[in-house]
């Protein structure tokens, strides 16, 4: 909305910081709390080295996916399977 200029700027700074007092008065943590007593925020270097290169983006090697790929076309009837 800032950016389509429907919200000036000041505006923006003045409702992120009413929005942060009403969270505070809920007990809710701020992003940066969260961010540091998460382990998993931020990945640290090396933290995919222990996976194999292939499988480090996905749970299924290629030919798995495609096996799973061919039985659901074939479920569904379609004519490539």
């Amino acid at each position: 909305a800032v950016n389509r200029g429907q919200i000036p700027h000041l505006d923006l700074y003045v409702i992120r910081e009413q929005i942060d007092k009403a969270l505070a008065k809920q007990g809710i943590a701020s992003l940066e709390t969260l961010e540091e007593s998460v382990s998993h925020a931020r990945p640290t270097a090396g933290a995919l080295a222990v996976f194999q290169p292939d499988l480090a983006s996905s749970y299924l090697t290629a030919q798995e996916e495609d096996e799973s790929l061919l039985r659901m076309d074939a479920a569904i009837g379609d004519p490539v399977a």
